[in-house]
């Protein structure tokens, strides 16, 4: 399902940003959708609302976007952190931008992401992954049954 929404192009394995907006704004541009800055500005409103960091250094911002003709997840990995509003105030290392169509509402594709960034051995794995392929293949093993 969240590997079925991966290509390597929207994998950021040294993801390089200080605060939470900025790397938002940086996994934006590698959408498919035809005006990132229009995903960026409506991630970054939702968060404005309700944060989607969800501690133990794991972010999933979100937003239906026009443009976008079928779901897809960007994802961001920064070692050293990201400063972030989440609930345990730890610096944000694994973001799982998910970008989906107008008429999509994605409720699986995101629950599936919260069971898997729930799991510390997977968040240590994809911490670990040496390249775009390795990230995606660590997804798609942990998406077995």
């Amino acid at each position: 399902m969240i590997a079925e929404c991966l290509a390597e192009e929207r994998v950021v394995i040294n993801l390089e940003a200080d605060e939470f907006n900025d790397a938002v704004r940086s996994l934006s541009t590698r959408s498919s959708v035809p005006d990132p800055e229009a995903l960026c500005r409506k991630v970054i409103e939702h968060e404005k609302l309700m944060t989607t960091c969800l501690g133990r250094g794991a972010a999933l911002p979100r937003a239906h976007v026009a443009g976008c003709d079928r779901p897809e997840i960007i994802i961001g990995v920064a070692s050293r952190g990201i400063k972030a509003p989440s609930f345990d105030h730890r610096p944000v290392s694994i973001i799982f931008l998910h970008v989906f169509p107008l008429a999509t509402e994605g409720s699986k594709i995101l629950s599936q992401s919260l069971r898997l960034l729930g799991d510390e051995n997977f968040r240590n794995e994809i911490l670990r992954a040496a390249t775009p392929s390795d990230l995606i293949r660590v997804v798609g093993r942990w998406e077995q049954p």
